[in-house]
């Protein structure tokens, strides 16, 4: 079965649901294939480094959490 796309995105990468949301509207939340518009932004810069610091945000927020599992 595995996880369903909107459970995942939702809940673990809430400000990747938020640019998705604000970019082509919410009903990825229910239909994967709306995705398909984001086809559109491949080649926009401002939308590109939103993505970047997001992703790069999440790194950071992930090696804070490993660094405080103990020894």
């Amino acid at each position: 079965n595995g996880i369903a796309h909107r459970r995942w995105l939702c809940q673990s990468n809430p400000e990747l649901t938020a640019l998705l949301t604000e970019l082509i509207g919410g009903g990825f939340v229910y239909d994967a294939n709306e995705l398909l518009k984001l086809r559109e932004f491949k080649d926009d810069e401002k939308v590109l480094e939103k993505l970047r610091e997001i992703k790069t945000h999440n790194k950071e927020h992930f090696a804070a959490l490993v660094k405080k599992i103990p020894a």
